[in-house]
């Protein structure tokens, strides 16, 4: 089935039946399109139409990463996500470096495990060497008890004692998470597949989206982050063309 969306919804099976899901966007390695592979075994794919895992402010930002994709279907119209019960949010931050990044997140940390108890919070970056970096700030934090590292090819570690998981970007494809936090930002662009890589960390996080960077962003992405600002107040007319009051004498 052709879908932006993880197999955990909108998805029945019987005995004797088999569903594959698959995203074109989330393509993040070089090879063949999976889609195509799977047709050819699994016949017509169908598209599902909705999904309940990402909240309103995260489709925007995802949905301005890809808008540009041929035939894109846009995720904030087809979102069924409860905002009422745990309103969405983006925020986005610039440091002056990677352990200003990671103290940052340590914070939000520490707010977040209250905010979802039992709930799954990730900390990604591009590379491996952020990754360590924000790790080390973890480990020596009252949040440590609470955090895994991941690294390599190891399988995620789920449990709920140690809800926070740390890895590459790369290594947390496919993974689900109530509060996400990307760090490293700048760095996505030395990557092949950047903005597939960008979209599936995106849609990985369903209730809060945290991204740091120290240097500039793809324009892409930055553009992508523009997409859940306030808009600016239109100034008024009198204002802009507003002289000088003469003093008097």
């Amino acid at each position: 089935m052709d879908t932006p969306f993880r197999p955990n919804h909108g998805v029945s099976t019987k005995p004797g039946q088999l569903h594959v899901v698959a995203d074109s966007r989330q393509k993040i390695y070089k090879g063949d399109d999976s889609i195509e592979v799977l047709k050819a075994v699994c016949g017509e794919p169908r598209r599902l139409r909705f999904h309940y895992r990402n909240g309103l402010q995260i489709c925007k930002v995802a949905d301005a990463l890809v808008k540009d994709a041929t035939d894109y279907e846009p995720l904030a119209a087809t979102s069924r996500y409860n905002e009422e019960a745990k309103p969405s949010s983006v925020n986005h931050v610039r440091c002056g470096g990677i352990d200003e990044e990671a103290s940052k997140i340590v914070e939000r940390l520490d707010v977040q495990l209250k905010a979802y108890p039992k709930e799954f919070i990730g900390v990604v970056c591009p590379r491996r060497k952020e990754m360590l970096a924000v790790w080390d700030e973890i480990a020596k934090s009252s949040v440590a008890k609470r955090a895994v590292l991941q690294q390599g090819t190891d399988l995620p570690s789920f449990d709920v004692d140690r809800p926070v998981l740390v890895s590459t970007l790369h290594a947390a494809k496919g993974v689900e998470f109530r509060a996400l936090h990307v760090a490293g930002c700048e760095f996505i662009k030395r990557f092949p597949h950047q903005r597939n890589a960008m979209y599936t960390a995106v849609t990985g996080a369903k209730t809060a989206l945290s991204v740091y960077y120290s240097d500039d962003l793809p324009g892409y992405l930055e553009s992508a982050l523009r997409a859940v600002e306030p808009p600016r107040k239109t100034p008024k007319v009198g204002d802009v063309f507003q002289s000088k009051k003469k003093s008097k004498k």
